[in-house]
C-alpha cells in the first residue's frame, strides 16, 4: 500500500479531477476506481458496450455523409471510434466514469491550431469540438445509457454541424 509522497505524487499524476478518488484508487493498489465496479472485467464490458453502441449510433454517417466504416481503437482504458472521409475525421473518445467526446478534425489551416495528435504524414489538423448538449447521462454500470447518449449525440450533431458533414459537391465539369 502507498502512503505520505508516494500517494500524493500518485494523486497528482491523475487528470480526471477527482483526487480523493483517484487517491484512494491508486492507495489500493492501483485496482479500479469504485464507479467502475471494483473491477478490469467491469470497464472491459463497457469499453466493448461503447464501441458497439457508437458503431450503431453514428453509423448515419456511412451511408448519410459518405464516411469510411468506423475503426476502433483503444488506449489504456480510453477508447475511440474514427470515421473518416477525406481529410476530414470524427471521431468518438470515452473513458469509463467520463462523458463520451465526439470532435472534428479538418487540415490546419492559417491561425489554426494544430494538433500533434491529429497529424496525418505532413498534414497538420485542428481539432474542433461541436457544442452538443447532455441530454442523456451514462451510468457507469449500465451500459445500455450508452445508447442513448450517443443517439442523442449524433442527432445533434447532424443538425449542429450539418455544413461539416456535408459531402463536398463535385458538378462533374471540367473547367477548360
Amino acid at each position: 500500500m502507498r502512503t505520505g509522497k508516494a500517494l500524493e505524487w500518485s494523486a497528482r499524476r491523475v487528470s480526471c479531477g477527482a483526487r480523493r478518488a483517484c487517491g484512494e484508487w491508486w492507495a489500493r493498489g492501483g485496482r479500479q476506481p469504485c464507479s467502475l465496479g471494483g473491477s478490469s472485467r467491469a470497464s472491459g464490458r463497457m469499453i466493448a458496450a461503447f464501441i458497439d453502441s457508437c458503431t450503431r449510433s453514428f453509423r448515419p454517417l456511412v451511408p448519410a455523409y459518405a464516411f469510411a466504416d468506423p475503426v476502433s481503437a483503444t488506449m489504456g482504458r480510453k477508447c475511440f471510434v474514427r470515421y473518416r472521409r477525406g481529410s476530414v475525421t470524427v471521431p468518438i473518445a470515452w473513458e469509463p466514469g467520463l462523458t463520451a467526446i465526439v470532435e472534428l478534425f479538418v487540415p490546419a489551416g492559417a491561425g489554426d491550431m494544430a494538433i500533434p495528435r491529429a497529424t496525418r504524414g505532413t498534414a497538420d489538423y485542428a481539432r474542433r469540438i461541436p457544442k452538443l448538449r447532455r441530454a442523456a447521462y451514462i451510468d457507469p454500470r449500465d451500459p445500455r445509457t450508452l445508447d442513448a447518449f450517443l443517439g442523442q449525440s449524433m442527432a445533434q450533431l447532424s443538425q449542429l454541424e450539418w455544413r461539416f458533414l456535408a459531402v463536398p459537391k463535385t458538378d462533374g465539369k471540367s473547367s477548360a
